[in-house]
């Protein structure tokens, strides 16, 4: 996991080559959904946070339905390294024109959840 981070962390264009392997996203999800070892989700919520980031080519908007589900979970962990990795992951993977839609979906998930 934390080498994958590292090659999505690189550039787009690697963060890009990263999510078009097929297992790559899913499998780092199934981690984040099932693991509950803590230093397992924090490097694998920093590798989450890592496929989002780069200020000027965002990752494309169809992958945040598919990781919302898993922010949600992760949002009452009580691990301050767990929320600030899940906070750089939303924030960074949502443009301004599509936050308003994102944010209600969040907030749905969230809500269904407790």
């Amino acid at each position: 996991m934390w080498g994958l981070g590292n090659i999505a962390g690189d550039s787009p264009q690697c963060r890009d080559l990263v999510l078009q392997h097929p297992d790559a996203l899913n499998s780092l999800l199934k981690i984040l959904m099932n693991s509950t070892k803590l230093s397992v989700l924090r490097v694998a919520t920093w590798t989450l946070s890592t496929l989002c980031r780069n200020d000027m080519d965002r990752p494309p908007f169809e992958l945040l339905p598919q990781v919302l589900p898993t922010l949600a979970r992760l949002i009452n962990s009580t691990d301050v390294e767990v929320i600030l990795s899940l906070s750089l992951s939303l924030s960074l993977s949502l443009s301004l024109a599509s936050l308003y839609k994102a944010s209600v979906e969040f907030i749905d998930i969230c809500i269904e959840r407790r």
